[in-house]
């Protein structure tokens, strides 16, 4: 083998040296060249093309995209330095070697990435060191046959000769497919030595799991940041293996802040399509991790915070998956015991304790808050922990805790409303939601739920509206703008969960007119909020706040199908507007295409009957008492329901407008997160509205137990 220096120059004059082939000599004088081309051109005067060079670039598409010099590595210097190892795409260029010095601190790390990758090719060759330490294919493998020809494509992709997830065209693999065949190659390679591989230089992996740390924690506290960086600046690929389970949180980390980097405003299609992978093979090498550490027979802490931030990003994504993952992140922290109080348990220290009680907390706030119909897994008298404490992770040591006054935002500051709301969102789910209710449900329980939400919201710091927008923050009050649009968007969304079931009866019956004006001015607020921050802004890049406005956006909508002249008509007419112009200049997600197409559906039936019939006179328009007991359980949105598409496709089949009726199917069964649709009964009376019936809500609205 030659000497890399050797092999440089070698490889520099061949494609640095222009070929006389392709390069035409040059002319000896003027005269000759003003000959030549009147000959060249004949009598037709057209000139015969020009030769084009064919030569291959031989630097990175980042560096040549960039005008930036390239060092020939895999990642490249620049593609490093700027923390985007990961996205250095060398498609059909040459790359080079070139010798260059490197640090003392990162010739450990080269030298194992080298020793990975002589790994894998030997198990291409079937090298006997390389079967000896298990990179080799299965025992009695045939040469040549499918794990050979994983294991070729395994070492292709740790070599950067392959993507994991390769682009997606009209006819090519999706991203689910290539998930698919990655968890096929992990199948047939079952060692932690090949996850390994696919993590990024330890330099570049510390500085994307520390910008998740710097953007997240204030949010999301999963860690204790000086001991988790503790542990990670020990971590490398020798000791990977005897950790799996910490391996799948870093992956867990990395997926989220991918997730991240793809919705920052700027990025081009392009890089938003590779971060967006890069993603997901993180996310799935997340679950191989875990799977092979054995994490639901021998779960640990590792093990439940991976999972909770794998929650966290297949939430962000639409993912159906994440609802499954919260189950078992549930499940797992009462395993281990996270659902009791650890203070003064010998051999825990000061510091675990308060990480298990945070995450405990963020356990429950997350099941308590869950939308997707998911029953909740965690009861109050499953657990006795006490309190986190507010504090920033630097007064938490051994020796004790500093606890900081409110409201110093700390990272439990915006748990520490999302619990609040959590212990609403429980409540009004076993009064309200449950198929077998404690208590009985009455017009009071609506309207204590209701006060105690506005109460919280008077708590968060106040939203300024600029007509129908929410007026943004400076953003060098990035951190607290987040705060507030975190905070008051859960609190309006657990507003329209409880007021939903009552948005078209209370047009048809006015005695719960109440109760649809605060669901149509929590979605009209969502939606201010949604319009306040354009996409330059650093705000609008986060997905929670487009996944209300999109509920919000079908509130206002079945709300103004059904009274399209009435007294929010105007308002909503134009925030619908507002809303839809932002939303069709982005990239078209499965979600997002799917609710521009009901709304449209909807608008246009609209559009086609100018005069629409009167709702039916309720039997009596006096106020209802507050001891009215109403109908138990309250009337599920159809994302909810698991009877949706049978029902759905009967409406159909008994309607004139079948169409109109099944407009909600692909919504309700595979998006189980959106709370923002009608329930069957509510929309069986709208299919009649947009028939033109003449009668509607003609046997009442049914909420009044008899």
């Amino acid at each position: 083998m030659q000497p890399l220096a050797s092999t440089s120059a070698a490889g520099s004059e061949q494609f640095d040296t222009p070929s006389p082939i392709d390069v035409a000599p040059a002319p000896s004088s003027k005269g000759k060249k003003k000959e030549r081309d009147d000959e060249d051109d004949g009598d037709d005067g057209v000139k015969p093309p020009v030769k084009k060079r064919n030569r291959k670039p031989v630097t990175c598409a980042q560096c040549r995209r960039r005008k930036l010099k390239c060092d020939r590595g895999y990642p490249c210097g620049a593609c490093r330095d700027r923390g985007e190892g990961h996205m250095c795409d060398w498609g059909d260029a040459i790359r080079l070697p070139q010798p260059h010095l490197t640090r003392d601190a990162e010739a450990q790390e080269l030298r194992l990435q080298l020793d990975r990758l002589e790994g894998l090719l030997g198990a291409l060759s079937g090298h006997p060191i390389a079967a000896a330490v298990g990179l080799a294919g299965p025992p009695g493998a045939a040469a040549g046959g499918p794990s050979a020809g994983m294991a070729e494509e395994n070492a292709a992709e740790a070599l950067g000769l392959l993507a994991a997830n390769s682009s997606t065209t009209a006819a090519g693999p999706s991203s689910m497919s290539s998930a698919a065949h990655r968890a096929q190659v992990l199948a047939n390679n079952p060692t932690v030595s090949h996850l390994v591989a696919l993590l990024p230089p330890k330099k570049e992996l510390e500085t994307l799991v520390n910008r998740f740390l710097n953007n997240e924690h204030l949010y999301f506290p999963i860690v204790h940041v000086p001991t988790f960086q503790a542990r990670l600046a020990a971590f490398n690929a020798s000791n990977a293996t005897e950790a799996p389970l910490f391996l799948g949180l870093i992956f867990a980390m990395l997926a989220h802040e991918m997730g991240c980097q793809a919705t920052e405003p700027g990025a081009t299609k392009k890089a938003v399509l590779e971060k967006e992978n890069a993603g997901k093979r993180f996310c799935e090498a997340a679950l191989e991790a875990l799977r092979m550490g054995s994490y639901l027979e021998q779960p640990t802490f590792d093990a439940v915070r991976a999972l909770l931030v794998i929650h966290r990003f297949s939430e962000q994504n639409m993912d159906a998956r994440s609802t499954h993952f919260l189950s078992q992140a549930v499940q797992l922290g009462q395993m281990i015991g996270l659902n009791r109080d650890t203070a003064g348990v010998p051999g825990i220290s000061v510091i675990e304790v308060e990480e298990r009680r945070r995450v405990w907390h963020m356990l429950l706030a997350a099941d308590w808050l869950d939308c997707s119909g998911r029953p909740s897994a965690i009861a109050t008298s499953q657990f006795d922990v006490k309190p986190f404490t507010d504090a920033y992770d630097a007064d938490i040591t051994p020796n004790g805790i500093t606890a900081r006054p409110f409201p110093a935002f700390t990272p439990t500051l915006l748990l520490g409303v999302q619990g609040h709301l959590a212990a609403i969102a429980h409540n009004i789910s076993e009064t309200a939601f449950a198929v077998k209710g404690a208590l009985p449900l009455t017009c009071k329980f609506i309207d204590d739920q209701n006060a105690a939400l506005a109460g919280v919201k008077a708590s968060l710091p106040a939203l300024q509206f600029g007509g129908d927008a929410v007026i943004p923050l400076d953003q060098a009050n990035f951190a607290s703008d987040r705060f507030r649009v975190q905070a008051h968007s859960a609190a309006l969304q657990l507003t329209i969960r409880l007021n939903r079931p009552f948005l078209a009866r209370g047009f048809a019956d006015p005695r719960f007119a109440k109760y649809r004006h605060a669901c149509l001015s929590a979605a009209q607020e969502l939606l201010g909020l949604f319009l306040g921050y354009d996409d330059a802004h650093p705000v609008s890049r986060f997905a929670f706040l487009t996944y209300h406005c999109l509920n919000a956006l079908l509130i206002l909508a079945v709300d103004f199908f059904n009274d399209p002249h009435g007294l929010y008509a105007e308002k909503n007419r134009r925030l619908i507007g507002q809303a839809l112009l932002r939303l069709q200049g982005r990239e078209m997600a499965p979600v997002l295409a799917e609710v521009l197409r009901i709304v449209a559906v909807l608008m246009k039936v609209v559009q086609s009957q100018p005069q629409r019939p009167a709702a039916a006179p309720p039997t009596s328009s006096a106020p209802l008492a507050a001891s009215t007991k109403l109908v138990h359980p309250l009337p599920s949105p159809l994302t909810n329901d698991p009877f949706a598409s049978n029902r759905l496709d009967a409406l159909a089949a008994s309607s004139s407008v079948p169409d109109l009726a099944k407009i909600w199917t692909t919504l309700a069964t595979s998006f189980k997160t959106m709370y923002g649709t009608p329930d069957f009964e509510e929309w069986r009376e709208l299919v009649k509205v947009g028939a033109g019936a003449k009668e509607v809500w003609s046997a009442g609205v049914g909420l009044i137990a008899a």
